[in-house]
């Protein structure tokens, strides 16, 4: 997990996750080649950037072509910092959005993770042609420490009960604390608290990707790691909803989920077509689950099989990602 969470950070410094980049790779296929969970990598990735340091215009941390590529950027932003300089108060960080950094692209400054003398990044949720990027949460890096305690049981309940409730009040807005804090309420019994906690955080959500309409952006990526904790919020809702019989707000979900990011790290496309073929979440998971997660290959034979009876369903996502059927050997028996 460490050696995974080290070329994360490396990659992430020099835009490994930008699909207009070359070269492009996932996150979590950074995790699936070292066989690790990309929670664990993205937490690993975040502690290994703190202690070195590894902010995302920090040019030691650069390919040498990255830094060629941002010369022209430095010099343009260190011209803007120094006229900005002047009429700050002291203290005051003073934010600068990426259209106005003209002559760099717009989808790298908005990866921008922190560092620099006057430098604030996504203080806001951004949405620029579509595409929905979520702002830095000031919780974030303490909630990483907490779910390392709690992964590890080094923490005891009622006491990460207590931080949990913290870091929500800190910022509502940050749901991944809402997620481990349900997990914990179910544990203990308090299955129906739990859900209560998890109906606000898709409610917040949901409000926060939906524009006045209730239209959905057309990418919320998992790329950006700042979404996840968004996306996985929505899962969770849609999957309650799937086992608790409202399938049709279920599907309601996943589609939108899948629609906005169609690479599908979060496996909605499979989710939908057991819903479409009648199965409940419990089926679902007596079908693929096991000790270490879900069977992959078992799963990717069971689509393929099957998804071709909903081609209304997912004729547009086959075609926008270029899916192939298998062959004869990887469908097996």
């Amino acid at each position: 997990i460490w050696a995974a969470g080290i070329v994360h950070a490396i990659g992430s410094n020099n835009f490994l996750f930008d699909k207009n980049s070359k070269p492009y790779l996932a996150a979590a296929d950074i995790a699936a080649g070292f066989g690790a969970a990309t929670g664990s990598v993205a937490q690993n990735a975040a502690t290994v950037r703190n202690l070195l340091d590894m902010w995302q215009m920090n040019p030691e941390w650069m390919t040498k072509r990255i830094q060629a590529e941002f010369t022209p950027l430095f010099v343009q932003m260190a011209e803007m910092d120094e006229t900005l300089r002047d009429d700050l108060a002291p203290g005051e960080v003073r934010p600068i959005s990426a259209t106005q950094a003209q002559g760099g692209s717009s989808s790298l400054l908005a990866m921008l993770m922190g560092g620099g003398a006057n430098l604030k990044v996504r203080a806001q949720d951004s949405r620029e042609k579509g595409e929905f990027i979520a702002r830095d949460s000031p919780a974030s890096e303490a909630f990483y420490d907490l779910a390392e305690r709690y992964e590890s049981g080094r923490s005891a309940t009622k006491t990460l009960e207590r931080d949990l409730r913290a870091l929500i009040a800190q910022d509502p807005d940050f749901y991944d604390p809402y997620l481990m804090l349900r997990d914990l309420l179910k544990q203990t019994g308090r299955e129906a608290e739990g859900a209560t906690l998890l109906a606000e955080a898709s409610r917040r959500a949901s409000a926060r990707v939906a524009d006045a309409k209730g239209n959905w952006p057309k990418s919320l990526d998992w790329g950006w790691i700042e979404n996840r904790h968004i996306i996985r919020t929505l899962l969770n809702q849609a999957l309650d909803d799937w086992t608790t019989g409202n399938w049709n707000a279920a599907l309601d979900l996943l589609r939108h989920l899948l629609r906005a990011n169609p690479n599908d790290n979060i496996g909605a496309r499979e989710y939908i077509l057991a819903i479409r073929m009648g199965d409940t979440f419990a089926g679902f998971e007596r079908r693929f689950a096991s000790a270490y997660g879900y069977d992959a290959m078992k799963m990717l034979q069971w689509f393929d099989a099957n998804s071709a009876q909903f081609d209304d369903e997912f004729g547009w996502w086959k075609k926008a990602v270029g899916y192939a059927p298998l062959s004869p050997g990887q469908r097996g028996s």
